[in-house]
């Protein structure tokens, strides 16, 4: 089977990269921008630039299946514009809750629409009836036990990573409302916090958090992250969507690791299969995540267990090379 992926990179690029590489997949990564450096080193030779002097060669070719991942870039690209179309391309909605809106108007050219959570098909089926709807999750990587053994540079009692946005209050403090309930009760503990070198240390990043810069641990390559959760007893769920529903790139990131995760209770989350104490821990509230974070600290071979639960669970149902497997399947049915 052979897809294409066109867009802006992501955080999801190497894990997409290596799910396609197991199952055999050939995938073609065509990006409109140049990765940042912590994505760039683990997709050395694994992408190509829209500005590559091959890529009309690349573009010609055939593929069974056609990703355009979040395209507002699609009026700066005419080679990739023409293919709609004429090839079986989904666009992939990375946006959800607060954002879903900014999303929707860059569907509009295409028949194909992936929505990556179950709570928002509806929506994208009454806002496009006579479009095809498919469910395309952020998805999870059968990654090996070696690949999701711990380091000790990156030892700590819990984890979080990502742009914090709790200064700024970007989509209205909802992230900042994520991290007040998750972050911030637990600071006295050993907090390890990451975030992209390329909005540090602006306004939208850790340090601007209260508490932040004194577990502000910089950044790591994106391919090493089983191994910066799994030294940590448990991954912090910060998340925009918690109100609206949605998960963005991280659950199914975390939960392909195996680590315990305590996740900002989400709308819909249900919806998906996934089961509270079974697949992972949540919280809706400061009280409730020290209380979650004291059983996880006290209990660690049943923690690590529902951790075990919950990446088995993402791999089965998450992973990248069933959901393109499958829409391969109903797209040319």
């Amino acid at each position: 089977m052979k897809v294409l992926l066109a867009g802006f990179p992501t955080d999801l690029d190497t894990c997409f990269h290596r799910s396609c590489e197991d199952a055999g997949i050939e995938l073609t990564n065509v990006m409109v921008y140049r990765p940042n450096p912590y994505n760039e080193i683990p997709l050395e030779g694994k992408y190509v630039l829209i500005s590559d002097p091959r890529i009309d060669d690349v573009l010609n070719q055939d593929y069974d299946l056609y990703i355009f991942r979040y395209p507002f870039w699609l009026d700066q690209q005419p080679k990739l514009q023409a293919l709609i179309g004429k090839k079986p391309i989904v666009v992939l909605t990375t946006e959800q809750g607060p954002t879903r809106e900014e999303t929707m108007p860059t569907c509009e050219p295409f028949q194909i629409i992936g929505v990556n959570n179950r709570q928002e098909i509806l929506r994208y089926k009454e806002r496009f009836p006579n479009k095809k709807i498919l469910y395309f999750p952020f998805g999870a990587v059968n990654f090996r036990e070696d690949e999701r053994q711990p380091n000790p540079k990156y030892k700590c009692d819990f984890v979080a990573d990502g742009a914090p946005h709790y200064s700024c209050v970007c989509c209205n403090g909802l992230k900042r409302a994520s991290l007040d309930v998750l972050v911030q009760p637990l600071l006295d503990y050993d907090v390890a916090l990451y975030g992209h070198c390329t909005i540090s240390p602006d306004e939208h990043s850790w340090q601007h958090m209260p508490g932040g810069e004194a577990h502000y641990r910089g950044v790591y390559l994106a391919n090493e992250h089983p191994k910066v959760y799994n030294s940590a007893k448990a991954y912090l769920g910060i998340t925009f969507n918690w109100r609206d529903g949605g998960f963005g790139v991280k659950l199914g990131r975390a939960l392909s690791t195996g680590v315990p995760i305590i996740w900002h209770r989400t709308l819909g989350q249900e919806l998906e299969g996934l089961e509270e104490g079974k697949h992972f821990f949540c919280s809706s509230s400061p009280d409730e995540t020290r209380e979650v974070a004291a059983y996880i600290l006290s209990h660690e071979a049943e923690a690590k267990a529902v951790g075990e639960c919950g990446r088995l669970w993402a791999v089965e149902n998450w992973g990248y090379d069933k959901t393109l497997e499958r829409l391969v399947r109903e797209i040319h049915a």
